[in-house]
């Protein structure tokens, strides 16, 4: 069964490229703590699940991919006061994805926390079946090579508005 989703990345890639997982390390600072946390209690509870740490990061909407990779740029636009030029792709994926909410990841941004409690709480959002309406947030970690079907290219403009470029 094929599934599909959509990936941002700064990179430009054609149409029936494949793009394969990637490997995320050299973390710092409240993200180390965060990623430590939650591949850690992944390989303690939820082994079944795709680590954060060698994957393809998916988003289920194509308006969700866009939000999101205006909420990962929001210091550039917003401080630094530049475009961020970026594509989208339309993919499509060989195994059902699991999406998991990632706006629980905001509690690591408190201090005293448990780490591993909101780790937890991250893993034991996964869902299968999901509302359209509920798609922000959204993510998936592919572990699996998945396919360009589909390509636009975007930017997001000093005021935060993206635009889709021709």
């Amino acid at each position: 069964m094929k599934y599909y989703a959509y990936h941002f990345s700064y990179s430009d890639m054609e149409v029936g490229t494949s793009i394969s997982p990637k490997v995320y390390r050299d973390f710092r600072g409240m993200k180390a703590t965060m990623e430590e946390s939650l591949e850690r209690v992944r390989a303690k509870m939820y082994s079944n699940h795709n680590t954060r740490l060698n994957c393809v990061f998916l988003a289920p909407t194509k308006e969700s991919a866009l939000e999101w990779c205006r909420d990962i740029n929001i210091m550039h636009w917003r401080n630094e006061r530049i475009e961020v030029p970026f594509f989208l792709y339309f993919v499509e994926i060989s195994e059902q994805p699991i999406w998991f909410d990632s706006n629980i990841l905001d509690g690591f941004k408190f201090p005293n926390t448990n780490k591993d409690s909101i780790s937890k709480a991250y893993w034991d959002s996964g869902i299968i079946d999901i509302e359209p309406n509920t798609t922000h947030g959204l993510e998936y970690m592919s572990a699996k090579e998945t396919i360009i079907i589909g390509k636009s290219k975007w930017r997001i403009k000093t005021d935060g508005e993206i635009v889709q470029e021709r």
